[in-house]
Order: structure tokens, then C-alpha cells, then sequence
């Protein structure tokens, strides 16, 4: 082999690659014209690049040709789970309006009554205190008579009754405890004292953003207990059953209180003799 054939396979992969400039161009090309050797030697070299220049673009080729169908198989999907998502959120936003309008007639009626019975643990630090608070309501064509009793596991009872119509309102107190027993008439109770005409539902705000943010974020599921259909809606703080046919509240567990409260409803069936503050 040649000197200058040796300096001239050196520098052909190069120049095949276009890396050489153009000095060193034209003195490979002169010697190619005169050196069989050596052009055989970049004949094979530039096949050899071809091939695997073809190889390589049919692998680009393949893989994005693979990359796209994947890429359209997850555009899919993300569709189908953003399609089920929208129904299922007004799914859940059609039933609570349904149970929203089934409430409100409910709510509107003018004779009803309704128990409420609550029982919770309050943890302080090492110990833990049981308390049952129990609620009659009574409510007569603007005639509104509650009673509220409170009880924890020391023994100590307190007991108020609510009395509304058009003209009088009026809040007493009973505290009992050891067989002793105290009344006063200038006291102030500041859990949900019953006001006429208003049922307990599973929400405080009737109007679409409210529905809406409890489609999204609440589980709504409908269940059967002993033959009668209820919703169960569940939040990260609390269960609420509430009765399929009237929207009414029937449980609701509170997570975070440790407490639960059982709600009975009859309509219809007060007299104005329920509706008398001396049954207190």
C-alpha cells in the first residue's frame, strides 16, 4: 500500500461524512482518479452508509409510526374517561336537583313532626366523654314547639324547650343532675334551635354551584335498606342516607365528630295539643 493511500483511507470516512474541507477535498479526489484501490474502498464505504442511512430511517420511520398509534390509543382513552366522567357528574347533579325539588315540597308542608336522636364522643387528651342529645319538633300552621334534651354519661341533663307562633317566641332551660332540678328563662342556646317550617337536608345551600361542587367531589351511591331506597352521599367528613322518594335526611355519620344522628319524620299528625309549652 502506498503512503499516500493510507493517508487517503483514513481520511475517506471522514470525507464521506462531509467533515473535510475543501483543500483536503480535492486532494482525495485527485488521488481517487488515479488510485483503484482506494475508490473501490469509498464505493463500499458510501454503500455501507446508504444501508445504514435506509436502516436507520426505517427504524425513525417505525418507531414514530408506532409512537403515533400509541399516542392516538392514549388520546382515546383520555376521551372515554373524560366522557364517563362528565356523565357520571351529571349523573350525581340530576339526582341531587331531584332530591333538592322532592325536599322543598317536603319541607313547605304545614304539619309535621320530626325526632332527632344524636350521640357522639368527645376525646380530651387521655379520657373521652359520651353525650346523646335528643330533639322533638312539632310544627302546626306557624305553631313551631321544640324540645332539645342533652345528656352525657356524668348524668348531668339539659333540657330546652322552643316555643314560636306569629305573635310569641319563647326559650326555656331545665338543667337535672343528681335528682335536683333547675328552670330558667333567661338562658341562650347556641346549637340549631328549630325554626318553623324547616326540615333538615343534606346541604344548606339549594342553588347549582353547591350541586355541582358535590357532584364532582361527593360519592353518591343508591342503595335499599329494608325495601326502601335511599342515596348514600359521602364526603371525606361524613355519610348522609337520605330517602330517595321526599329528600329527606335519614343518618348521618360525622367522621370527624365521631358522632352519628338518626332523623324520624311524621307529617300530618300534629294536634294543637302537642303544640303547648306547659309539656315542658
Amino acid at each position: 500500500m502506498k503512503k499516500d493511500c493510507k493517508y487517503i483511507q483514513d481520511l475517506l470516512l471522514s470525507y464521506v461524512e462531509g467533515l473535510t474541507n475543501i483543500e483536503t477535498n480535492q486532494y482525495i479526489e485527485e488521488h481517487l482518479k488515479e488510485c483503484v484501490g482506494c475508490k473501490k474502498i469509498l464505493e463500499n464505504m458510501q454503500e455501507k452508509l446508504s444501508t445504514d442511512t435506509e436502516k436507520t430511517e426505517k427504524k425513525t420511520i417505525k418507531y414514530f409510526k408506532r409512537y403515533n398509534r400509541e399516542l392516538r390509543v392514549l388520546q382515546i382513552l383520555l376521551i372515554i374517561i373524560l366522557i364517563a366522567f362528565v356523565i357520571n357528574i351529571g349523573r350525581k347533579f340530576i339526582i341531587l336537583e331531584d332530591l333538592s325539588k322532592k325536599f322543598e315540597i317536603t319541607s313547605n308542608l304545614n304539619n309535621f313532626y320530626m325526632r332527632t336522636e344524636g350521640y357522639s364522643i368527645k376525646n380530651y387528651g387521655e379520657y373521652s366523654v359520651r353525650n346523646m342529645n335528643m330533639q322533638e319538633r312539632y310544627y302546626k300552621d306557624g305553631n313551631n314547639f321544640a324540645i332539645i334534651k342533652m345528656i352525657n354519661e356524668d348524668g348531668l341533663i339539659k333540657e330546652y324547650v322552643f316555643y314560636k307562633n306569629d305573635e310569641n317566641e319563647m326559650l326555656l332551660a331545665k338543667t337535672t343532675k343528681e335528682g335536683e332540678t333547675n328552670i330558667s328563662n333567661n338562658i341562650t342556646y347556641n346549637g340549631n334551635i328549630a325554626e318553623a317550617g324547616i326540615i333538615p337536608t343534606f346541604y344548606t345551600d339549594n342553588n347549582a354551584h353547591s350541586k355541582l361542587y358535590m357532584a364532582i367531589f361527593y360519592k353518591i351511591d343508591k342503595i335499599e335498606i329494608e325495601g326502601k331506597c335511599y342515596y348514600l352521599i359521602r364526603n371525606k367528613i361524613s355519610d348522609s342516607y337520605i330517602e330517595a322518594d321526599t329528600g329527606l335526611t335519614k343518618k348521618v355519620i360525622s367522621i370527624n365528630n365521631f358522632s352519628t344522628t338518626d332523623y324520624y319524620y311524621e307529617f300530618g299528625n300534629v294536634q294543637d295539643s302537642d303544640i303547648l309549652i306547659t309539656n315542658f
